[in-house]
């Protein structure tokens, strides 16, 4: 608006004769001023409300209000196609000249499906990839309208990194393990995660990535993002040892020596606990010995028990026995032997 403006009152009936007018207004001279013949002053830029109050002869009064906006006329606009990304808010990149004129700048989205406009805070926030127009409107001095429209393209937040956690499961056959994939940066738009094996024989992972163990083995688990970015963790699936075993009875030729290690069969046989520790025992070493890598030397004939004990990874014990039997071929057919010539 102009500084100064003389409001115009209209009193119907036109043939009314009025006694007095009275001119007021709401903010107490910081925005307008109004004298008592409606001759407004602009103060400064913001929004103000006039009252008339009008009294006839007869002493009948009435009022009317208006709303009188103070703006600073715009001198010219600059602004270029730009970017916004989902979920994000930020100032609408203009130029006004004057810059204190920028309140006066109005605005109008083609498409507000892809994004919001405050005009107060001269904001924009992206809700949905795609692309619309912005139109910036105001008025110079002269009261023409100054117009400018842009394009604005509305992105998604990429995800640049996908973690999981933890990055390394030991499981066995038959138990689950749940993984967890973060996204950077916190504000993705898209978080949704996609779980794979890289062999479901070996291990399975669900859409909520937990993992179960099928068959021994080793498998990557990948977690991709919507654009491809991926994180990724080791499951190593294993089958608990449960126990050992020895055949019931070892013969060993006299005087010749057998490795018991060979002969010791795991429960189950694709057990994957690790052992730690060996130690080997001869209850009568008259007939054999053995050593601590499980060598059995055999030196008379006769029989002894011999028990191996194990400790796994885990601290458990376990153990396994059998009967070492020494044996010598038979020379002398009077002196015995089995069907087969053997000397017991």
């Amino acid at each position: 608006m102009p500084k100064n403006a003389r409001l115009l009152l209209n009193v119907l009936p036109q043939e009314a004769t009025i006694a007095s007018v009275e001119w007021s207004e709401n903010s107490n001279g910081q925005i307008i001023s109004i004298d008592q013949n409606g001759v407004i002053t602009a103060i400064q830029e913001g929004t103000a409300q006039v009252t008339a109050k009008v009294k006839d002869i007869f002493g009948n009064v009435k009022t009317t209000t208006m709303t009188v906006i103070v703006r600073i006329p715009v001198d010219s606009i600059t602004i270029n196609d730009f970017t916004v990304h989902v979920g994000e808010t930020i100032s609408i990149p203009i130029t006004v000249s004057p810059a204190d004129a920028k309140k006066a700048i109005s605005y109008s989205l083609g498409n507000s499906f892809y994004a919001e406009v405050n005009g107060t805070n001269g904001t924009i926030t992206g809700l949905k990839e795609g692309v619309t127009t912005l139109t910036v409107q105001a008025f110079n001095r002269n009261d023409e309208l100054i117009q400018r429209t842009v394009t604005v393209t509305v992105q998604a937040i990429p995800v640049t990194a996908v973690v999981v956690s933890p990055t390394v499961v030991n499981i066995n056959i038959g138990e689950t393990a749940a993984l967890t994939a973060t996204v950077a940066p916190n504000n993705a738009t898209y978080k949704t995660i996609e779980w794979r094996s890289s062999n479901p024989n070996i291990a399975s992972v669900d859409e909520n990535g937990r993992v179960t163990g099928l068959s021994t083995g080793q498998v990557t688990i990948t977690a991709q993002a919507h654009n491809g970015v991926v994180g990724t963790a080791i499951v190593h699936v294993g089958s608990p040892l449960t126990g050992i075993s020895l055949p019931s009875t070892l013969v060993v030729q006299k005087g010749k020596t057998i490795n018991v290690l060979p002969y010791i069969a795991p429960i189950p046989a694709n057990a994957t606990t690790k052992i730690v520790s060996r130690s080997f025992t001869i209850e009568n070493s008259y007939y054999a010995v053995v050593d601590q890598n499980g060598e059995v030397t055999a030196k008379r004939l006769g029989e002894t028990p011999l028990t191996v004990k194990l400790i796994d990874e885990n601290g458990k014990t376990w153990t396994a026995s059998t009967i070492i039997r020494v044996v010598e071929h038979a020379t002398d057919p009077t002196k015995g032997g089995n069907k087969d010539g053997w000397l017991y």
